[in-house]
């Protein structure tokens, strides 16, 4: 019996397929095998330093006074910020504190103030009333410790990043031999505490006032299915323009100027759209019908101009700390940019469209009457 020989496929396309997949495969090895290396040789080496940065990254000053000579903190202020929310002072010598001992407190910068005079209740300022916080704020004694070579007591404040100011604020704190009552054997440190960028979030708008809070203009967008807009100015600010709820403006460099009125943008405005939100607060809001959208795109600018001086100091707290004393610029203007977007089709048609039962009637009408 004859044995049939099936014809055989090319192999070619088989075969390439091969060297591709070979191709594939060796690249990804070899490219594995570089990064390899690469986390190797960066385990080896280490993580990246600068040199000198090591007491600033970790926002710690230090003052080292002996019995007989002043000090001078190094390095001789610090920052606080959204993005460093501790700083810490370290006291070095024989008897040496911080000051002041009231936890809650700080002294308060001003030319008379000094380490020795700050010891006194006039010139120190609680936390709280200094940042505008809604809770009290303290910060951490660490005891002093004893070694070979000296005595030493630490001041650290954290700070919750919602306990920063609204707008820039300065104290100082520091170190003193509790033996010797001169300013010739202390050590004084400037903390400097940074206003938090204004934000938006949710049609929200948060001001702050600080020199960096508003580099740019915040944006919001109402629609018919985001209808309302919140604008917190919070105690230190006030919205712009004056008369917001009847005038609005066309640009944001002229924000305490503004006199067009908003029926020129929104037909069916009313003043009644405008509440408020929060009195001490300064917070307003805008609601916005959903039926009362305009047929076009629209937009104004609004916002939030910082008070010429902080907030006032509680009677309970000691007389004659002025708010320019805390203050370290007039501060910057919140801006806003709202663009109220035009009504949906589907509103635009309901407004104009004639019912089924109406247009009958007319067309019956047309028929026999015409």
């Amino acid at each position: 019996m004859a044995t049939r020989t099936l014809p055989q496929r090319p192999c070619s396309l088989r075969s390439g397929a091969r060297k591709l997949m070979a191709v594939c495969v060796g690249g990804a090895l070899l490219a594995g095998g570089i990064s390899a290396a690469g986390q190797h040789l960066n385990a080896l080496s280490g993580p990246t330093t600068v040199p000198g940065e090591g007491v600033w990254q970790s926002n710690t000053a230090e003052c080292s006074i002996s019995s007989e000579k002043n000090g001078t903190p190094e390095p001789a202020s610090l920052m606080l910020s959204k993005e460093k929310l501790t700083a810490t002072l370290k006291c070095s010598g024989t008897d040496n504190q911080v000051v002041p001992q009231t936890q809650t407190s700080v002294c308060v910068l001003k030319p008379e103030n000094t380490v020795t005079t700050c010891g006194t209740a006039d010139n120190q300022i609680t936390l709280r009333s200094l940042l505008g916080a809604s809770e009290e704020i303290t910060w951490k004694k660490i005891p002093a410790t004893k070694d070979a070579q000296a005595e030493r007591q630490e001041w650290s404040l954290e700070l919750k990043e919602t306990q920063l100011p609204l707008s820039d604020k300065e104290f100082f704190v520091g170190c003193q031999n509790k033996k010797k009552t001169g300013d010739d054997v202390s050590c004084k440190l400037t903390v400097k505490v940074d206003a938090p960028p204004s934000t938006v979030k949710e049609n929200v708008v948060s001001c702050a006032y600080g020199h960096s809070s508003n580099s740019d203009i915040l944006k919001v967008e109402m629609s018919e299915t985001n209808n309302t807009l919140t604008l917190a100015c919070g105690k230190e600010g006030s919205v712009t323009p004056e008369k917001f709820a009847s005038n609005y403006c066309v640009d944001a460099d002229n924000l305490d100027k503004c006199s067009k009125s908003y029926k020129e943008i929104l037909p069916m405005y009313q003043e009644k759209w405008w509440t408020t939100e929060n009195k001490e607060n300064h917070s307003v809001k805008l609601a916005i019908p959903t039926t009362d959208f305009p047929s076009t795109d629209q937009r104004f600018y609004i916002g939030c101009l910082p008070a010429s001086r902080n907030v006032e100091t509680p009677d309970n707290e000691a007389s004659g700390r002025q708010a320019e004393e805390q203050t370290t610029a007039a501060g910057t203007p919140c801006k806003v940019e709202v663009t109220v977007k035009a009504a949906s089709a589907a509103s635009v048609a309901d407004g104009v469209t004639v019912s089924p039962a109406v247009g009958a009637t007319a067309l019956i009408g047309l028929v026999f009457f015409s």
